[in-house]
């Protein structure tokens, strides 16, 4: 079993290495190529730290008693493992430099975590160590082409003598801004849009002036007298004074009476 693990670490090894050896044209050539100085700067620094990573990719194999592999002698397996490249020499145009070089990385990212995963269980610490510390670069590296999708299309369509066209963004923009404003004001002021506004107005002040100058009032002890301690809702009211019956005069008692008798003397 430990035989068969350091039979695939080798293999992976060397793949990993034929990768790093096709990088390297790649690289260089896109750095010639590429017209644009910050996609130039771009393959100009990663073919550098390319030449880094085949380095110890090659003394890992060395390490293990083996050499290293030509391109020719693994062309099969890594053209399988490289699907998606189009060829050793990259295309011409900015967006096909990136699109070539994104593919490339992400080849190389997926060989470099199983490497890593095989040297560890093969007990190799050190190309695993020298894997993860590969792997991370070419993460970097795959997220500075994908930071220029914008300048590399931009760049491709210029080369191809089209002007990148702003109607995506005109349409966008304006989607985003057509609010109805008509709706809008009849959401604000409660009107239907396109309505005439009705004469009759419910709002709460003209309410509350209706009720106060047509309603009663709501104490009726604001206007009405009663004698002391009448009212039973109350507890200690007062009341209002009454003022006192008028005293009779003498003449208006006999009169009073001589109507009493005449009413009894008619009586039957």
């Amino acid at each position: 079993m430990a035989d068969k693990t350091h039979v695939q670490l080798l293999a992976y090894l060397k793949d990993a290495h034929a990768l790093e050896q096709m990088s390297l044209t790649m690289t260089a050539t896109a750095a010639k190529v590429a017209k644009d100085p910050t996609l130039r700067a771009l393959f100009q620094q990663h073919h550098e730290e390319t030449q880094e990573h085949e380095r110890l990719i090659r003394e890992r194999i060395e390490a293990h008693g083996e050499k290293t592999s030509t391109l020719k002698d693994v062309g099969g397996r890594v053209t399988a493992l490289a699907k998606g490249v189009a060829a050793m020499v990259p295309s011409d145009t900015p967006g096909r430099l990136a699109r070539d070089g994104y593919v490339q990385e992400h080849t190389e990212i997926a060989s470099y975590e199983l490497l890593r995963r095989v040297a560890e269980r093969a007990g190799d610490l050190q190309t695993a160590e020298v894997a993860q510390r590969i792997l991370e670069n070419e993460r970097q590296t795959a997220e500075k082409i994908a930071g220029n999708w914008d300048l590399a299309a931009d760049l491709s369509l210029q080369t191809a003598g089209a002007t990148p066209s702003s109607g995506g963004a005109s349409a966008g923009a304006a989607a985003s801004t057509a609010t109805p404003v008509a709706a809008g004001a009849a959401a604000t002021t409660g009107t239907p849009a396109g309505a005439e506004p009705s004469g009759t107005t419910d709002s709460p002040a003209a309410t509350g002036v209706a009720e106060t100058s047509g309603g009663s009032d709501p104490d009726p002890r604001g206007s009405v007298a009663r004698p002391l301690g009448t009212d039973p809702n109350v507890e200690g009211d007062e009341g209002v004074p009454m003022p006192p019956d008028p005293v009779p005069s003498p003449g208006e008692v006999d009169r009073a009476r001589l109507g009493e008798d005449d009413v009894s003397e008619q009586a039957p």
